[in-house]
């Protein structure tokens, strides 16, 4: 039961930390491309660069959510049980 308990809050922390990635991928790109992110990157009308840095930039805000929400609910569930995560191994 542990288990499982323990997935659903990494997966509720995690999809909200995506989005709230997501959300300044997007402010962080309109100030500094001065245009709005690429909607479709695969699309021949976006140039490369946009493309790219794009995909760089939501990438790398996807990839720090993710650890942000994994570190977030490890701490919420030790803080809230005693014990470390099931599946979680300690150095």
């Amino acid at each position: 039961m542990k288990k499982l308990l323990w997935k659903g809050l990494v997966a509720v922390v995690t999809f909200a930390a995506a989005a709230a990635a997501r959300n300044v991928a997007t402010v962080a790109w309109s100030k500094v491309a001065d245009t709005d992110e690429p909607v479709n990157p695969a699309d021949t009308s976006v140039s490369w660069p946009a493309a790219t840095g794009w995909a760089l930039l939501a990438g790398a805000a996807g990839g720090i959510a993710r650890v942000l929400g994994r570190r977030g609910s490890a701490a919420a569930w030790k803080s809230a049980t005693g014990e470390h995560p099931p599946g979680v191994q300690v150095a």
